[in-house]
């Protein structure tokens, strides 16, 4: 049997599914799923992957998912590998959990991210796993529409802001019935690499030879914000000047943290190396930059303006790209 075909470049958008060997259970217990998804959370700081929608159900998850730097297939061998070993070491088992790799459908995002969204955060509903997609906790869906907490690495406002803006829009959108055309691209029983138009299938396929999985760009790719950006968004929201969060004096009190937050940002969201960050922020050796990034991870977790200052700057830098 062939391998699947899969298309990788930087800037790509997937709807990511992976299913158990033989059906079987790929969570059996909460633990399992808080697992998986910390194994997600981290996509984004070794990959640069980002993280729009997911659902875990049984014996299978839907992840949404856009490549930036490209990398999808390391970041998903980190993901399923990983979680395939501390699985199997938590349940005194051994050999393979999933039935293959993943299966990934690059989608034309302009068209199709929305309703791809919808249909993943509709499946709970559809599978009769609950009556009412705000109590499935495993799932983004709650974060979109404000009933949880979102994961810090959840990248909500991009399909937000294509249904409106707001979680209320968002929700009446997700309660209606899909569009014909998607809920017919996944109902045939072996889907398609690419969900898009014609010219859009086209372009990607143009330069795709049978023995490569990669190819060049085919759209407009999204990079990732430059250092420059960082340090203006995240000083526009502290209101200092960009100067005071580069200059290599060590600074104080509130501005310590939001220059820990540039550099985190630098590293998660641009990729730089710690190398990289040190000498951005005119720091004299990599460790320092280590330190302020583990400081950062602390305060994300325990404190909620710290969070809300993060969500601010994330907004920001969305509205900066070109």
């Amino acid at each position: 049997m062939s391998r699947p075909l899969r298309i990788e470049y930087a800037g790509a958008w997937y709807h990511i599914m992976n299913r158990g060997a033989a059906r079987q259970h790929i969570y059996l217990q909460p633990a399992h799923r808080r697992l998986f998804l910390a194994l997600l959370g981290e996509l984004q700081e070794r990959f640069g992957i980002e993280t729009h929608a997911y659902c875990l159900m049984d014996n299978h998850y839907h992840l949404l998912l856009h490549t930036p730097r490209g990398q999808l297939s390391r970041g998903m061998r980190h993901l399923n590998g990983l979680y395939t070993q501390r699985f199997n070491r938590c349940e005194q088992r051994d050999g393979p959990l999933f039935r293959g790799r993943y299966k990934a459908i690059l989608m034309e995002v302009d068209t199709y991210l929305l309703q791809v969204s919808r249909y993943i955060h509709r499946n709970p509903l559809e599978a009769g796993l609950t009556e009412t997609l705000d109590a499935y906790h495993w799932s983004s869906y709650p974060a979109y529409v404000g009933a949880a907490q979102p994961e810090l690495w959840l990248q909500c406002q991009q399909i937000l802001s294509m249904a409106g803006g707001c979680s209320k829009q968002y929700r009446r959108f997700v309660e209606q019935m899909g569009e014909q055309e998607v809920d017919t691209f996944y109902e045939r029983q072996h889907l398609k690499p690419i969900l898009g138009g014609e010219t859009f299938i086209a372009q990607a396929m143009q330069n795709l030879d049978a023995d490569h999985v990669e190819v060049a760009d085919v759209r407009r790719v999204q990079v990732p914000p430059t250092v420059a950006q960082i340090v203006d968004a995240v000083a526009t929201s502290y209101d200092v000047k960009p100067q005071a969060l580069t200059g290599g004096c060590r600074p104080r009190g509130e501005l310590t943290t939001a220059r820990n937050l540039a550099m985190w940002l630098c590293q998660v969201r641009s990729g730089l190396t710690l190398c990289e960050v040190a000498e951005a922020f005119g720091l004299g050796h990599y460790t320092s930059v280590s330190t302020a990034i583990g400081q950062v991870k602390r305060g994300l977790q325990n404190d909620a303006k710290l969070r809300e200052r993060l969500a601010v700057v994330q907004r920001d830098l969305v509205n900066r790209r070109p």
